[in-house]
């Protein structure tokens, strides 16, 4: 049973801040990620990415190898991420799922996908979690309500939808000549 917040924006923002909150007293040592602020921004260094990748490699694999062993998904990212320390944007997304469901928040995690034109290969992405009152289309975020709201862990960002999505294209920069950017929601969960 889901919370709808008829309350707006404000308490969307709200429950966002609150899920991140809850993720860092779960994780109080954080995730290595290699992300964009991590690897990018912040070292620059091309081994410290590739370490990184292969800590996110390893991660995944051990999720899906719990799985295989009767796990569900939440429960093997835990032990995973735990074990590796290593969690990235989907991992990220897939907590704050289920901090906000434990709410009763109405949620719903996205995944932003680049791919190429010619190819149809994808060649970025990142997932999210968005916060709505009402059922979103996640193909459409330029239908989703202005109550709507994007956390998102992996970036450290809660703030309105459409100011988010905003900010991925700014962020992930897709060429609009070469690339095309869709979005669906993670049915995996």
């Amino acid at each position: 049973m889901y919370n709808v917040s008829f309350f707006g924006l404000k308490e969307n923002l709200e429950y966002g801040r609150q899920a991140i909150d809850a993720v860092k007293k779960d994780f109080p040592n954080g995730f290595k990620s290699n992300s964009y602020y991590n690897v990018f921004e912040k070292n620059k260094d091309p081994e410290v990415g590739c370490e990184l990748g292969m800590l996110i490699s390893k991660t995944r694999e051990r999720i899906d190898d719990n799985k295989k062993h009767g796990m569900d998904k939440y429960e093997a990212t835990i032990e995973a991420v735990k074990r590796y320390g290593c969690a990235n944007c989907g991992e990220q997304a897939l907590f704050i799922n289920r901090k906000l469901s434990e709410q009763g928040v109405r949620n719903k995690i996205i995944i932003m996908d680049i791919r190429n034109n010619n190819t149809n290969y994808s060649e970025d992405g990142h997932t999210f979690c968005v916060i709505d009152d009402r059922d979103i289309d996640a193909r459409e975020p330029r239908n989703w309500s202005d109550n709507a709201v994007i956390v998102d862990m992996w970036s450290n960002t809660v703030c309105q939808a459409k100011e988010g999505i905003k900010y991925f294209y700014d962020l992930f920069k897709p060429n609009k000549h070469t690339q095309y950017v869709s979005f669906y929601e993670d049915f995996y969960v």
